[in-house]
């Protein structure tokens, strides 16, 4: 109310959970123990419903009666629109963005189990994502530090919600302190 602002003094605890690129862990000088090979993934937004879909995700398709995983589809039949997500090599850097695209309506089509065409990816057509799980080698600075979630690890996407299971392990590791 009148304009005055208190200092807060030095705080007992910092909780950080800035990103996979963490500027406190890279100021910190905390590197990452271990990391897994990077994937590549294409994604877009597909102006389609997901078929026969009660809710939830399809998770595997298959092309020429190979088993591929890492296709995703996230939607549901009553929606207008699926979010699809498919693992592909690095070569797909060097396609121009209708070719992305037009990768992406052809895996699209095999994890949705229908046709989609080019035309029907909207926002997002062909965004690529590199996705590498790792771990940093500490959680922990001095005494007022923490790191938590996607700053002290990241997650694969396709095993347990990922991210939100680092980031609640976290958080129940907390309250034990």
């Amino acid at each position: 109310g009148t304009g005055q602002r208190k200092a807060l003094g030095r705080p007992d605890l910092v909780v950080v959970a800035d990103g996979a690129g963490s500027p406190t862990r890279n100021s910190l000088n905390i590197e990452f123990l271990e990391a897994s090979e990077p994937r590549v993934y294409l994604g877009g937004q597909v102006n389609q419903p997901l078929h026969d879909a009660d809710g939830g995700y399809a998770k595997v398709a298959t092309l020429e009666g190979k088993e591929l995983r890492h296709y995703m589809a996230t939607g549901h039949k009553k929606y207008p629109q699926t979010w699809v997500s498919v693992e592909a090599d690095s070569t797909v850097r060097n396609l121009s963005p209708e070719e992305r695209t037009a990768y992406l309506a052809e895996r699209a089509s095999l994890v949705m189990e229908k046709r989609i065409k080019p035309e029907d990816i909207g926002w997002g057509a062909g965004q690529i994502t590199v996705v590498q799980n790792r771990r940093a080698e500490k959680t922990a600075a001095g005494n007022n530090v923490i790191l938590i979630g996607d700053s002290a690890r990241t997650g694969s996407v396709w095993q347990s919600g990922g991210l939100n299971l680092a980031l609640t392990s976290d958080i129940h590791n907390l309250m034990k302190v």
